[in-house]
């Protein structure tokens, strides 16, 4: 396969809702599609870097990577499989996102040209995907909290996931567990909490939650050893894991029982795939979280969940839950056991509406 030429679209999704977390909160988001023209055909892939508070990669940066040294590196060389992009772009450090966003549009070509879905490419096993739900902290308001809840409960999501932060935690788990009895149930602190904190992961303990996601430190794979000795609710990282020898160090380390795998945030599929075996092979549970993506993003998600060991629910919520519109033309909405379906149709199997894209394109640049 050969690129000849690279479109780098940024736009912008207006919420349904204001969305909350440690990281920040946003009432629309920006997104980056990346566009390869290939003699192929063309492959899309998604950028959904939440900027600094989530990650060193903003959208800006990720522009400046491609344009400047990926897309440079690339365009016209002959690539006979995804692991020659990935040669190529191995010596640049961290990136992780705008690495990822190329090398997703490559497994989308890749796999049309062998006229396959692309979950079953990557050796995927199932067509559909369990789900659940991430509701962030909506001005501390439990009234608004109750109702999401009983409306993802009654869509089928077969696990609700609270982002907590100090002193919005033990106050609204009370009043969930008293509301909805033993529903499946977890926390995300987004990196909001410190090891001196210990006496309120005591306290969490009580609550029977499936896991307490990313407590400490982005970069603090040690604390987080601390801290699963002493309590018994398995931690989750995420933020933590970038690559396959962060997951290393932490099996190690102790770190953790539990890994939530985004395929951008660990620089792409190739990189989720080792992720996932390496955990299948130690018997850690592991499942595919989410970005507030659009559908394309949300598409690569669902591909790389179907493989075995995503055993627990994953945070891909359809883009229309939380967004006012989208810019694919396919149905990624929820069944009533909390699954959505993935399509068979070579590569990817979505289909992008050009009209809404236009609409809400604010940057093209071309790199060629």
């Amino acid at each position: 396969m050969r690129i000849k030429e690279i479109e780098l679209i940024t736009f912008n999704l207006e919420n349904r809702y204001q969305f909350r977390a440690n990281y920040g909160q946003f009432d629309s988001r920006e997104l980056l599609l990346t566009k390869l023209i290939t003699n192929y055909g063309i492959g899309w892939g998604s950028c959904p870097t939440l900027g600094p508070y989530y990650s060193e990669e903003t959208i800006g940066s990720a522009r400046y990577i491609i344009k400047n040294v990926i897309g440079p590196a690339v365009i016209g060389k002959d690539l006979e499989f995804v692991d020659d992009y990935l040669d190529i772009v191995s010596s640049i450090r961290g990136n992780e996102f705008a690495k990822a966003s190329i090398e997703m549009a490559l497994w989308d070509l890749f796999a049309r040209n062998d006229n396959k879905p692309l979950y079953k490419y990557i050796g995927g096993k199932k067509n559909e995907v369990i789900c659940g739900n991430s509701i962030g902290m909506i001005d501390e308001k439990e009234n608004i909290i109750f109702e999401k809840i009983h409306r993802s409960l009654k869509k089928g999501y077969q696990r609700i996931k609270i982002k907590i932060t100090p002193g919005w935690d033990i106050k609204i788990l009370e009043a969930i567990r008293k509301e909805f009895g033993n529903i499946k149930l977890s926390v995300d602190c987004n990196a909001g909490y410190k090891i001196e904190d210990l006496k309120i992961f005591k306290e969490l303990d009580r609550f029977n939650l499936e896991m307490i996601e990313q407590p400490l430190h982005y970069n603090d794979l040690f604390n987080h050893s601390l801290l699963q000795k002493e309590i018994n609710t398995p931690i989750c990282l995420d933020e933590s894991i970038h690559s396959v020898y962060d997951v290393k160090n932490a099996i190690k380390q102790k770190s953790c029982e539990i890994f939530n795998i985004k395929p951008s945030r660990v620089g792409g599929i190739s990189e989720s795939v080792k992720i996932h075996n390496i955990c299948q092979k130690n018997d850690i549970p592991i499942w595919c979280g989410g970005m507030h993506e659009s559908g394309i993003g949300i598409a690569y998600s669902l591909a790389v969940a179907t493989l075995p060991n995503f055993v627990l629910p994953s945070d891909i919520i359809p883009p229309l839950e939380y967004y006012a519109s989208d810019i694919i033309k396919d149905d990624l909405s929820i069944n009533e056991d909390g699954k959505i379906k993935l399509s068979n149709k070579p590569g990817l199997g979505i289909e992008i509406n050009q009209d809404k894209l236009k609409k809400y394109t604010t940057n093209i640049i071309k790199i060629n």
